[in-house]
């Protein structure tokens, strides 16, 4: 059940919803309706029996069953009782009439939500299917959590938290907003108060020993600090994991105890010690970032085997002197700039690019030269991976300037170069999505024209280019600046404007070859967009040609 809880943490998104109803005015009335109110909330899927519907099944999950009961063939109860056995997880919803809304109440149990009387009207209608939204909603909320429990989220679950203990640690999450990593937080560890205070330790293998074993000790330490602490722990390197600790007795000195426990405990199973670095203050969520740093400090100042160190901001050796900031580019920089680069992120790339540029002074020319090569490296690796080899930007390159830093004058001005150059490449990627969003528009526009009078859904045009439904409806939008049901409704009404041009052809054949179906709804639809019934611009376009063939004879 449903607790009340925030449901915007695990939205499942847009959910389908089929429609069966064998008027078809009625259906399609309702379909366009449902479309333009739920938008972002439901694909429809229309039907027009029961037999129909039951293939649609078939082929797809369908989440909300909207169904009249009275149809030829199978009816609407008897559909249900099949869908509720075969598809368990559909919500149906019956429309009915006044002689068999009591009739249907007791005929039909189970998944039935809701019982609609048709001529309650359309507010009815979608406070029903807004109602029955938040009912899948919460059930999806309620799945996610039984997820949690399941195999298969035990194995993604270590991924999951080691890209929010990453987050945490970076501080990239302040751009997106605390609310983002707080969801994700209480994803991976539904027991942590984001709100708290924390301590933080680094967990260091010795450069001999391999992932394997860092997993071994890992478990270790979470075994002995479990049962005084909530410890939240992933990997972070290779042979290094992080812990956070949380309690109602959060001294450090107390944490270090026990984690002096559990390097003995490695020590009986036979695995070598690691080091330990314990930040000395207890730290809230956005005090990570900056506490991290120290961890690294300390782990290069003192090299040992099997020891707690406690770690803070005065407690360096007075004899080096250390960067204020972060390494030259971090692990998590890099990584950033390489997703960035993978997926077409150009403001994520610049916003990296720039923090170092504004970071690094010209009085280090060591760490310039460091920081220019490795952007430089992964730029070029993003041009010839991620681009077409008969893209024209690496002919347009100075390969000469790019690779070496010694061609600038400076650290800024090597960086504004290499801006330069990311913002062809990103142009680049930009053009052959465009390339491709055009095509798959003219591919669909295509299809449409040689198929007015048959089904053009958006799952129907999807199935065509093999895109799902609302993807599809983005890249059309953003390519012809219309929706593909803009762009129908105007083919279809350009299809019926010329089949009223020649008399002979009656009204039921005009709405069918337009793919309006009947003439009742075609007269309705017609009307609606132009402010004449198809009779009356008959009658006009008749009398236009009549009055230029007199002139004509004049």
């Amino acid at each position: 059940m449903c607790d009340g809880k925030d449901q915007s943490e695990g939205k499942a998104g847009i959910y389908h919803l089929l429609i069966v109803d064998d008027e078809p005015m009625i259906l399609a009335g309702l379909a366009g309706m449902v479309r333009k109110r739920f938008e972002g909330k439901f694909l429809v899927y229309q039907a027009d029996c029961a037999e129909e519907a039951l293939k649609i099944f078939r082929d797809l999950r369908i989440d909300l069953l909207m169904t009249d009961i009275r149809m030829p063939g199978m009816n609407g109860l008897d559909m249900a009782k099949v869908v509720a056995k075969e598809w368990p997880d559909c919500l149906t919803v019956f429309l009915t009439g006044h002689s068999e809304f009591d009739y249907a109440r007791r005929a039909v149990e189970g998944r039935t939500f809701a019982y609609v009387l048709k001529l309650d009207g359309d507010n009815a209608i979608c406070d029903v299917i807004s109602r029955a939204y938040d009912r899948l909603e919460c059930e999806y909320d309620e799945k996610s959590r039984r997820l949690r429990m399941t195999e298969s989220w035990k194995e993604t679950l270590p991924l999951l938290r080691q890209d929010c203990l990453r987050q945490m640690i970076s501080g990239e999450w302040k751009s997106a907003g605390k609310a983002q990593i707080i969801r994700k937080m209480r994803a991976a560890w539904p027991e942590i108060e984001p709100e708290g205070e924390f301590l933080m330790a680094l967990v260091c293998m010795l450069p001999d020993q391999d992932a394997e074993v860092c997993g071994q000790v890992q478990s270790v330490f979470q075994e002995n600090l479990k049962g005084a602490f909530r410890i939240y722990a992933a990997r972070v390197f290779r042979r290094a994991f992080l812990i956070l600790a949380q309690a109602g007795d959060l001294r450090p000195l107390r944490m270090k105890g026990f984690m002096e426990i559990a390097l003995g405990m490695c020590e009986k199973l036979g695995l070598q010690a690691p080091q330990a670095y314990l930040y000395e203050n207890r730290l809230k969520l956005e005090e990570l970032s900056g506490a991290f740093p120290v961890l690294g400090w300390k782990r290069f100042e003192v090299e040992g085997e099997g020891g707690v160190f406690l770690c803070g901001a005065d407690a360096l050796l007075p004899e080096y002197t250390w960067r204020e900031n972060s390494p030259i580019m971090g692990t998590f920089e890099v990584e950033r700039i390489s997703d960035s680069l993978m997926y077409g992120k150009e403001t994520d790339y610049m916003d990296v690019v720039r923090g170092i540029r504004d970071r690094i002074r010209e009085e280090h020319p060591e760490q310039a030269v460091t920081a220019y090569l490795t952007l430089a490296s992964l730029l070029m690796q993003a041009i010839l991976n991620y681009l077409p080899r008969e893209n024209s930007l690496l002919s347009g390159i100075d390969m000469e300037r790019l690779a070496n830093y010694s061609e600038h004058r400076s650290f800024r001005e090597a960086c504004f170069y290499l801006e330069n150059v990311a913002e062809r490449y990103f142009s680049t990627r930009r053009e052959i999505h465009t390339d491709t969003d055009a095509a798959i528009v003219h591919k669909v526009n295509t299809y449409i024209l040689n198929h007015l009078d048959e089904d053009l859904s958006l799952p129907k045009l999807g199935e065509i280019v093999g895109l799902h439904p609302s993807y599809l409806s983005r890249i059309y939008k953003k390519a012809a600046s219309q929706s593909p049901g803009q762009y129908i409704t105007a083919q279809r009404l350009n299809a019926a404007k010329e089949l009223l041009r020649d008399p002979r052809i009656r009204i039921q054949t005009v709405a069918e070859r337009s793919g309006l179906n009947t003439a009742s709804y075609f007269t309705h639809f017609f009307k609606k967009h132009t402010g004449m019934t198809p009779q009356e611009y008959r009658s006009k376009i008749s009398g236009t040609k009549e009055e230029a063939e007199k002139e004509e004879g004049l």
